[in-house]
C-alpha cells in the first residue's frame, strides 16, 4: 500500500486488471451523470506531494460557475470573470473565466462536471482494486494519460466519484470526499460572487500577441527539454520538436489551450512543472497559450 493511501487506512481487495482504450461503463455513466447535473457540492481532503493534508470545498453550477476553496487558496468564477486568491499572500488575480482550474489535481475527480469530452487525452483504462473509503465501497479505475497516471474511486452503489489519486513521476496526490452531493438545481448566482475581504489585487500579465513556435521553443528548451528530450523523455513526453509535441496525445490541442496538458502542468497557483525548477512566468505561460490558441503551428 502506498504511503498516501495508508494515511487514510484504506482496506484493499485486489480485483482483476483489465485494460481498455475507451472509458468503461462505470466511468462513462458517472461522467454523464455529472455532466447532466445542474450543480455539485463537496467537502474533501487532499494530500499533496510532500504529505501536506489540506481541507477543501467545492461548489459547481452551470453554466461555468465554480468556487474551489482550500486552506491556502480560492478560485472563483461567475461564468464571465474569474478570481484566484492566494490566501497566504493576501492577494488575488482577476481575469476572464476559464474552466482550466477545475481539472487541477486537487479537484480532478470531478472535472467531468464541465468537460465537453470526458477523459479527453486518456490512453487507457484499467480496473483496479475494490476498497473502502470513508465507509463507502468503491471500485478503482486507473486512467493513464501522457503526463500522469490517475485513479478514480467509483462508488459501487451510487456510481459517484468519491475521490481519486494522481501520480506524476515520483509525486502523488490523493483526494477523498467526506461529503458529496449532486444538486437537483443550480446554486444561486450570488454563491459565485467574489469578495476580496481586504486582499490586494495583482495585475495579470497581458497575453502575448501572435505567438509562434519560434517564440515557444526557447521557453521549452530552457525549462522543459532537459527532462523531456527524445523518445526516452520522462513520463514518455518529448518536447524537443514541434512534431514530437503534436504526436503526444493530450499534450497540445490546437486552438484549445484550456484542454492542453502542456498548459495545465505549468499553470495555476501551484504549477507542477518544471519539476525542481522555477515556475514559468505569467508572460511565458501566456505565450504558450497564445501559440496553442492560434493553432499550434
Amino acid at each position: 500500500m502506498k504511503p498516501l493511501l495508508a494515511a487514510f487506512a484504506l482496506s484493499s481487495v485486489f480485483a482483476a486488471f483489465v485494460g481498455q482504450s475507451t472509458p468503461p461503463a462505470a466511468l462513462a455513466t458517472g461522467a454523464a451523470a455529472l455532466k447532466k447535473a445542474p450543480g455539485l457540492s463537496a467537502k474533501f481532503t487532499v494530500i499533496r506531494p510532500g504529505g501536506e493534508a489540506i481541507q477543501g470545498t467545492l461548489l459547481y453550477g452551470k453554466p461555468g460557475h465554480f468556487r474551489i476553496e482550500t486552506q491556502d487558496r480560492a478560485i472563483v468564477s461567475d461564468g464571465t470573470n474569474q478570481w484566484t486568491l492566494d490566501k497566504k499572500a493576501n492577494s488575488y488575480v482577476e481575469g476572464k473565466a476559464s474552466l482550466a482550474p477545475t481539472s487541477e489535481d486537487d479537484v480532478w475527480p470531478w472535472a467531468t462536471f464541465f468537460a465537453e469530452e470526458p477523459f479527453k487525452g486518456a490512453q487507457s483504462f484499467t480496473a483496479g482494486a475494490k476498497r473502502m473509503i470513508k465507509a463507502n465501497a468503491v471500485q478503482e479505475w486507473k486512467v493513464k494519460y501522457a503526463d500522469r497516471e490517475a485513479t478514480l474511486y467509483v462508488d459501487q452503489k451510487t456510481g459517484e466519484f468519491r475521490g481519486g489519486q494522481i501520480v506524476r513521476g515520483p509525486k502523488e496526490t490523493l483526494i477523498v470526499a467526506s461529503e458529496l452531493a449532486v444538486l437537483a438545481e443550480a446554486p444561486a448566482a450570488d454563491k459565485f460572487a467574489f469578495q476580496p475581504m481586504g486582499a490586494k489585487k495583482q495585475e495579470a500579465a497581458a497575453p502575448a500577441a501572435g505567438a509562434t513556435f519560434a517564440m515557444v521553443q526557447p521557453i521549452l528548451n530552457m525549462s522543459c527539454v532537459g527532462c523531456h528530450n527524445g523518445p526516452g523523455g520522462k513520463a514518455g513526453v518529448d518536447l524537443s520538436s514541434l512534431q514530437a509535441i503534436l504526436r503526444s496525445p493530450g499534450l497540445v490541442t490546437p486552438g484549445d489551450p484550456d484542454n492542453s496538458g502542456l498548459v495545465s502542468v505549468v499553470s495555476g497557483p501551484r504549477p507542477r512543472m518544471p519539476r525542481g525548477g522555477s515556475p514559468l512566468s505569467a508572460a511565458q505561460v501566456a505565450t504558450l497559450r497564445d501559440w496553442i490558441k492560434a493553432g499550434a503551428k
